[in-house]
């Protein structure tokens, strides 16, 4: 299947039994190496806190081909990571699993959603600010690879800003 396909995608949450699951997966999703990926042990980690979420996008029960995960201290949520594998890329995976990230830190009473995503990608770029996310900040040189460094731009939502359903 190519990235063109449409998103028949299911959303699971992901426990510390996924943490092998979502390290093989933040590899796929990142072998460029901007960011890292981050072994099982980071995953296991942050899954161990009390305010944290993880989640997979999977074309079939058994094909996961997306991840994300954030968590949130105090009244702020902040998307620590979130990708979707090369092959599935452009085919809503991403929306998906942003959209699912914001109503959980809305659930969460969090007052803004912040995120950081290198400058050279306009794809990440264009999703956030679709979702009405704006710049607020850079980083210099966050991301170190082995050749270069990309600075990191500081994007945040906040949560006033999204669209909920009114009843009467």
């Amino acid at each position: 299947m190519t990235g063109q396909h449409s998103v028949g995608s299911a959303l699971r949450h992901a426990g510390p039994y996924d943490a092998q699951l979502l390290a093989t997966l933040h590899h796929r999703c990142f072998a460029r190496g901007t960011p890292p990926p981050w072994r099982a042990e980071h995953f296991l980690a942050l899954l161990s806190r009390p305010a944290t979420c993880a989640l997979l996008a999977q074309d079939s029960p058994a094909r996961p081909v997306g991840l994300a995960m954030a968590w949130t201290v105090a009244d702020e949520a902040e998307l620590l990571t979130i990708g979707v594998v090369p092959e599935r890329r452009r085919a809503g995976f991403a929306t998906c699993l942003l959209a699912a990230v914001i109503a959980w830190a809305d659930r969460a009473g969090a007052c803004r959603l912040f995120l950081e995503v290198a400058a050279d990608n306009g794809a990440a770029v264009d999703l956030y600010r679709a979702v009405g996310m704006t710049v607020v900040g850079r980083r210099k040189d966050y991301y170190r690879g082995e050749e270069n460094c990309i600075d990191a731009l500081v994007m945040q939502l906040s949560m006033s800003d999204i669209m909920r359903p009114r009843f009467s």
